[in-house]
């Protein structure tokens, strides 16, 4: 790794960006799994699986706002270069469900404009759906970023954000809404990596802090101890997460810098890789062996060893869709 990935530099979150997508997919793919764990510890990092999603996001903003401040920052080519990396392999996928879900003409056409999320509120595509959007609001969100009334403007997006997320907080889209936040926070995190702030005392007191504040809030909504309070559950399950998922993220890449070139590290960069091909792909595996004899192995084993034959499955499968993505995009 290069010299700007020290301790105590924001940059650590752009050199082992691969490995905290790695991580974030990782996170995201137990949440799905049939692990279980009867330990609490355990079984909260399992049901704050989807908080891996706010990860991934707030990471995609940090390379959007290098994509941008590394290009001509023209509109049309930043359109193209976010479509060519999501959009071939996702549109594979959406193939490949058509033959081995059966999921139908009019799914598919739906699916492949990525208009199933918001017509027929598929949660199975809501990922991508929710991305694309994101990637036409990114301009926009760029160049307040650079202008002189960059402290306003983000906090008029905060502000529509936050009320959006609570005026769809009942309906399926509400997993797009909520996790508008966690990108804008990306971007703002992304200024300090880019012009490669340091970590100061300040700013590590102000990140333990919103770390064990999350952490604390997201278990008291996990214990279910403020479920009679629809309103405050709502906002704790969904808004904790933008308390611990900064400090989160700078303590996994602090311990990947310390294992640098490690097989772990390699992994996790290269689960980071195609984590997107993971995501679309993980649950359809999961689905596809749902009725087949794998699933039905003793229980004792049953959670574990399906869910890590699927996740290699997965893996294999996602890495080949990845390559002919890429080997179509190279041909055009």
């Amino acid at each position: 790794m290069n010299d700007t990935t020290q301790n105590g530099n924001w940059s650590l979150l752009s050199g082992y960006r691969g490995e905290l997508m790695g991580a974030a997919t990782l996170w995201i793919v137990l949440l799905h799994s049939t692990i279980w764990f009867s330990l609490f510890p355990f079984a909260y990092v399992k049901m704050t699986g989807y908080c891996g999603v706010d990860c991934f996001l707030l990471l995609s903003a940090v390379g959007l706002y290098f994509s941008w401040h590394n290009s001509d920052r023209n509109v049309p080519g930043f359109y193209r270069r976010r479509l060519l990396r999501i959009y071939p392999s996702y549109l594979i996928v959406v193939i490949l469900r058509f033959f081995l879900e059966n999921t139908g003409k009019r799914y598919v056409v739906l699916a492949a404009a990525t208009l199933s999320f918001w017509i027929l509120d598929d949660l199975s595509a809501w990922f991508v759906a929710a991305i694309m959007v994101l990637y036409l609001m990114s301009p926009l969100i760029l160049r307040i970023m650079d202008s002189k009334y960059r402290k306003p403007g983000m906090c008029v997006l905060w502000a529509a954000a936050l009320l959006a997320g609570w005026l769809m907080r009942r309906t399926p889209q509400n997993l797009f809404f909520v996790r508008i936040p966690s990108f804008l926070l990306g971007f703002s995190v992304g200024k300090r990596v880019y012009e490669k702030q340091t970590v100061t005392l300040r700013d590590k007191t102000v990140l333990a802090a919103a770390f064990l504040a999350g952490t604390v809030l997201m278990i008291i909504c996990q214990r279910n101890l403020v479920q009679q309070y629809e309103t405050l559950d709502w906002i704790l399950r969904w808004y904790s997460v933008l308390l611990f998922e900064v400090p989160l993220l700078l303590i996994i890449s602090a311990g990947a810098a310390k294992t640098a070139e490690s097989l772990l590290n390699r992994i996790l960069s290269f689960i980071g890789s195609i984590s997107l091909e993971i995501y679309l792909l993980f649950e359809v595996f999961l689905r596809l062996f749902r009725e087949t004899p794998l699933a039905r192995l003793p229980f004792e084993y049953h959670g574990w060893v399906y869910s890590l034959i699927i996740l290699c499955m997965t893996i294999a499968a996602g890495y080949a869709v990845h390559r002919i993505a890429v080997l179509a995009v190279k041909k055009r």
